[in-house]
């Protein structure tokens, strides 16, 4: 099994300088435990995450956006003002389309995540190029209904074209990466295995398919729902 492309969990962060709005708070990319700013738009622009002291600034991250669609994100684990990690966002139509993850912040691209839409925007397929050399590591592909439900989401963790999983919406899920319960996912017979096919961490967090996610200070393999 090959490895999978290495990705950072994407969170928000912001500047305790900024009193705390409550409308802002309440944006459901406001992580609980962070202080958020917003702009006109009601984009989250900033969160701060505080040592357990309540006044000691642990992490800091900062957004940029055109519109609505998030545009970059730079992750600042220390709070020393310096961005160690930044995450850069390209869009198709108003949908997302490609992440590029700039994992030490020294201007080369460490990870490459792309979408492939239909004429409906949906996502057909991602691609995940860890090292951004071209060279596709994995592949996940969704097929829909003549609802637009999405139906099935295929893996295939070494990119060689075959399947080694496919998990099935049972009924089918409105969109990919919604709340829709686990799929059944069966192993293809092309892989052996020991442990239970299951769907293919990938380490975007709590909700893929967008550019707010979860956070944790390590790398992780993206998870897709």
């Amino acid at each position: 099994m090959s490895k999978l492309p290495i990705l950072l969990a994407f969170v928000l962060v912001s500047s305790p300088a900024f009193a705390q709005d409550d409308t802002c708070q309440a944006q459901a990319e406001c992580p609980e435990d962070a202080t958020c700013e917003c702009d006109d738009d009601g984009n989250v622009t900033s969160a701060t995450f505080f040592e357990a002291d309540g006044e000691t600034v642990a992490e800091r991250w900062t957004m940029q956006y055109e519109g609505s669609n998030m545009l970059s994100k730079e992750i600042d684990w220390n709070a020393d003002g310096v961005a160690d990690s930044v995450i850069s966002f390209s869009y198709q139509g108003g949908t997302l389309s490609e992440r590029e993850l700039d994992q030490d912040a020294d201007g080369i691209i460490d990870v490459r995540h792309e979408f492939v839409l239909d004429s409906q925007g949906r996502i057909v397929s991602e691609t995940f190029d860890h090292g951004a050399d071209g060279t596709v590591e994995a592949i996940t592909t969704n097929t829909y209904d003549a609802d637009g439900n999405n139906v099935t989401v295929s893996y295939d963790i070494d990119a060689d074209g075959l399947p080694d999983s496919i998990c099935t919406y049972d009924p089918p899920c409105p969109a990919p990466y919604e709340e829709c319960g686990e799929p059944t996912c069966e192993e293809q017979p092309e892989v052996l295995r020991e442990e239970e096919t299951v769907a293919p961490d990938f380490g975007y967090g709590d909700d893929e398919g967008s550019t707010d996610d979860g956070v944790e200070n390590e790398e992780s393999a993206e998870a897709t729902e």
